[in-house]
């Protein structure tokens, strides 16, 4: 279920405060049909695992395609001339 829509009901819901709570935002959050308050915690992406090696090979893999897709569309403007 999303964040936006209320845990008991589903309905629409609106963000009444907003503040940074440690290293995550806090949220309070209340329901639109139900009128139901809860909290939500979002984290930040330094949260999440991250291996350079592995996001420098992809990036590398990255612009190779860039690079052969570049060469692809200058070999097709100069078969147009």
């Amino acid at each position: 279920m999303s964040i936006d829509r209320c845990p008991k009901c589903g309905g629409n819901t609106q963000v009444r405060d907003s503040r940074l709570a440690h290293d995550r935002i806090r949220r309070r959050r209340v329901c639109y049909d139900c009128h139901y308050r809860y909290t939500t915690y979002e984290g930040y992406a330094s949260d999440f695992i991250f291996n350079p090696d592995e996001q420098i090979k992809k990036i590398n893999e990255y612009i190779k395609e860039l690079v052969k897709l570049r060469t692809m569309i200058n070999e097709s403007r100069e078969g147009r001339k």
